[in-house]
């Protein structure tokens, strides 16, 4: 399951943009800040003991979002494509 899948079922948005509420020009001061305000929220350290693991699964899809978006070019390359490259499929690409 990719990132943007993960998104839309922990979130119900595939948007990374609209997920973190931001526009698409924003700043990286924004989207970290973004960032920080939506980890707060879903921190699993925030949470009661029955939901840590859900909380634990959402966070990490908020930091992997935060990722794409904090990177130029992996931001760059979901912009113009709507694709996000994860590490993984990185070591795929360069063995071509």
């Amino acid at each position: 399951m990719g990132l943007l899948d993960l998104c839309e079922e922990f979130f119900g948005e595939r948007d990374l943009y609209k997920l973190l509420d931001l526009e698409k020009n924003a700043l990286p001061r924004d989207i970290k800040k973004a960032y920080y305000k939506m980890s707060l929220q879903v921190h699993p350290d925030r949470v009661e003991d029955d939901e840590k693991s859900a909380a634990t699964e959402k966070f990490k899809v908020l930091s992997k979002a935060y990722q794409v978006l904090s990177d130029k070019e992996k931001r760059g390359l979901y912009d113009e494509q709507g694709v996000i490259v994860d590490e993984e499929d990185e070591g795929k690409l360069s063995s071509w």
